[in-house]
């Protein structure tokens, strides 16, 4: 609305304080008195009641108080915005007095007859415009100028517009083992100028993974976000196989539907196998030596990759590879890590204390992977080893005496002996008196065969005696013959004796 201000209050610059100058007169009565200073002229515009601080204009004027007939003069007219608030399309008009002639101004004014226009578009608030008028007066007298200001008062409102931009980012963790928690974050970002509501992020987990409390959906509150703000969220998944695992968030509020992007997590796991093996069959005395081979055929490093191997209790431990230790009655051995696809063979030898079937059983043990087991066994078996003696308890032997011959099996060996059988064949010097022994001789055509001995433990004895009668003189021979079931093959042994008369 344009609001026109009140006109220059009229204020006369008098040249005489009781006559007036008539144009082309002479003064009156008295001598004219000196000039006084330049008179500024005030004139303020009010804007209309109850207003308030809405406007207000002031004009001022400045000029000389006596000016000299066709020589040109300045004055100025000084404009004046008192309010707070920017005034629009201000016009200042000035009138101009008859028998003055207009010259110049500054600003550039649009002259319109006997009147100046300045138009000013904006007068910001508490700021000053001055404008210079330059002209002359033509005849003598007394000359009003008079200034009109108008301008229009913007009544303004404003209100912002405002949009939320929601975005949402999804990390999760890239590579993990079987047991190692995935820890994923959600990140909700409000880049927009207006506040987003009632927001929920919600993340469907791929087969495989499921979160702490056992679920394979994530939803989490995420309620406002202001403008500029974010919120981040931090959820804890577990696998239940391996494989790589891909999905991404859904953020959703109102009118609101962002997604995240896809994140994957690749989630690997050793699996042990273990093998042992061990000889069919070793002879009581040597060692026995336990082959163990343990494979990582997943797909993960085996972290602190053990193998234990039980010891019988009547077997000694000998040696092992590999720094293997008898721990708590079996030998361990603490491999680290091994690589996906990556073996390990470790040994131990045992011996044994007696002839017997002796086994191992062996487990093998990594962070995150099963255990896993097997066996090992050998037959250990002793070695029969007999040694066949025969002596006569008197040489030489008078004819017609009687010499007794002890026969004496002893098992060197490590196993039993089993149907010890033992034949005693005498010369023609000698005749046949009596026998004794662990088992029974009988006597048939110069032989005496002793019924057999079932059985003849190792590093133990067996003897018999045989008692002759000395019949002719001569070097005689006793011959003793012997063989087992594990010989196959007959043993001899003879003694000589000098039969003399």
């Amino acid at each position: 609305m344009k609001k026109s201000l009140l006109t220059v209050l009229g204020i006369a610059l008098m040249l005489c304080a009781s006559c007036c100058m008539m144009r082309g007169g002479k003064p009156c009565g008295k001598k004219p008195a000196p000039a006084p200073e330049p008179v500024k002229l005030t004139q303020v515009q009010k804007p209309c009641a109850n207003a308030g601080d809405s406007g207000m204009i002031k004009i001022e004027k400045m000029l000389p108080q006596t000016v000299s007939v066709g020589k040109a003069f300045d004055y100025k007219i000084i404009v004046k915005n008192m309010s707070c608030t920017a005034l629009a399309d201000v016009q200042v008009v000035e009138t101009l007095p008859a028998g003055f002639e207009f010259k110049s101004a500054m600003p550039t004014a649009k002259v319109s007859g006997n009147q100046l226009l300045w138009e000013m578009p904006l007068l910001e608030a508490n700021t000053t415009k001055e404008l210079i008028v330059t002209g002359m007066v033509k005849d003598q007298g007394t000359f009003q100028s008079c200034a009109v200001a108008s301008y229009k008062m913007p009544a303004c409102a404003q209100f912002v517009a405002t949009m939320p931009n929601v975005t949402l980012t999804k990390t999760a963790t890239t590579n993990a083992g079987f047991c190692d928690p995935i820890v994923i974050k959600y990140t909700a970002t409000n880049k927009g100028t207006g506040a987003a509501t009632g927001l929920m992020i919600t993340d469907t987990l791929p087969e495989g993974l499921v979160t702490s409390q056992g679920q394979n959906t994530v939803s989490v509150n995420v309620g406002e976000l202001a403008a500029g703000q974010s919120k981040a969220f931090t959820v804890t998944a577990k696998p239940t196989k391996t494989g790589t695992f891909t999905s991404k968030a859904t953020l959703k509020g109102g009118d609101i539907s962002v997604q995240s992007g896809d994140t994957s997590s690749a989630v690997v796991r050793p699996v042990l196998k273990v093998s042992a093996s061990a000889p069919k069959m070793v002879y009581l005395g040597r060692g026995v030596t336990f082959d163990i081979k343990v494979d990582n055929e997943g797909d993960g490093p085996a972290n602190n990759v053990e193998i234990i191997a039980s010891k019988p209790a009547n077997a000694k431990f000998t040696s092992a590879t590999d720094m293997g230790k008898v721990l708590e009655g079996n030998v361990t051995w603490k491999l680290g890590q091994m690589a996906p696809k990556a073996s390990k063979t470790v040994s131990v030898t045992l011996t044994p204390e007696s002839a017997m079937t002796v086994m191992s059983s062996v487990k093998a043990m990594a962070t995150c992977a099963e255990a896993v087991t097997a066996q090992a066994q050998a037959d250990v078996k002793g070695i029969p080893a007999v040694l066949l003696e025969v002596v006569d308890i008197s040489d030489p032997i008078e004819v017609g005496q009687t010499e007794t011959y002890v026969i004496t099996v002893t098992n060197q060996g490590s196993a039993a002996d089993t149907n010890i059988a033992i034949k005693a064949i005498l010369e023609d010097n000698m005749e046949y008196v009596s026998s004794s022994g662990v088992t029974t001789g009988t006597l048939a055509d110069k032989t005496v065969t002793f019924a057999p001995l079932a059985t003849l433990a190792p590093k133990t004895n067996a003897q018999w005696m045989v008692k002759v009668k000395a019949v002719k003189a001569g070097d005689v021979r006793f011959k003793i013959v012997l063989n087992t079931d594990q010989l196959g093959r007959d043993v001899e042994e003879t003694e000589a004796t000098n039969f003399y008369e």
